[in-house]
């Protein structure tokens, strides 16, 4: 089984995620959460992988728990361009509090 790393996250929070990547048949790859700030608690970052004969894409989502869905779709990344979109969505939202 693939590691998937979650921090912060209730159990709950987790398998309701991991359903919606079911539903597009991605397989959660990295959960974290948005930011810290208390009014953002209902906001994910999410990582999926795609797998097409030989060929593995990744897509970045922000999940809203209040909504329970998938939002602001990034698709056909590789795993660089992912990982660079996610702590890109992390900086963005970090600098905008703090301003």
């Amino acid at each position: 089984m693939k590691k998937v790393l979650y921090t912060d996250m209730d159990m709950h929070v987790m398998q309701r995620i991991a359903a919606e990547l079911l539903k597009l048949s991605r397989l959660p790859v990295l959960m974290i959460r948005k930011s810290d700030h208390p009014e953002d608690k209902h906001l994910y970052l999410v990582m999926g992988e795609k797998r097409r004969d030989d060929m593995v894409s990744y897509d970045v989502w922000i999940y809203n728990d209040s909504f329970q869905s998938l939002n602001s779709g990034v698709y056909n990344l590789t795993l660089a361009q992912a990982l660079k979109n996610m702590s890109e969505r992390v900086y963005e939202c970090e600098h905008t509090l703090s301003s």
